[in-house]
């Protein structure tokens, strides 16, 4: 299952619950600054988050991954190299609570 909201203006995910059968989700070219609202989405494989504000930041891709789950396969495409897992996984599990409530790494 795939939810499509691109180019929506969003600014942040507030109240975006798990989804427990989507498997793509589709960001790209909102205004979103942080993942806050994002909760773990279980069979999330494949996100789309180019053209968003976020994207600048060093870490987006460790961010995301921490924000929806280990379940993610692909950002933007792009399958998820060993070292952006390897990131994610050093700030733990309080830094991806945090992400989700919209704080950056």
């Amino acid at each position: 299952k795939t939810l499509y909201l691109q180019h929506n203006y969003l600014r942040h995910l507030d109240g975006f619950a798990p989804q427990p059968h989507m498997t793509e989700l589709h960001l790209e070219g909102n205004r979103l600054e942080s993942f806050r609202g994002m909760s773990v989405q279980p069979h999330l494989e494949r996100v789309w988050i180019k053209g968003n504000p976020l994207c600048s930041h060093e870490y987006a891709k460790a961010m995301c991954l921490m924000a929806v789950g280990n379940a993610l396969l692909r950002i933007d495409d792009e399958g998820i190299v060993p070292e952006i897992r390897e990131q994610a996984w050093r700030f733990g599990p309080r830094a991806a609570e945090a992400v989700r409530e919209g704080w950056l790494v």
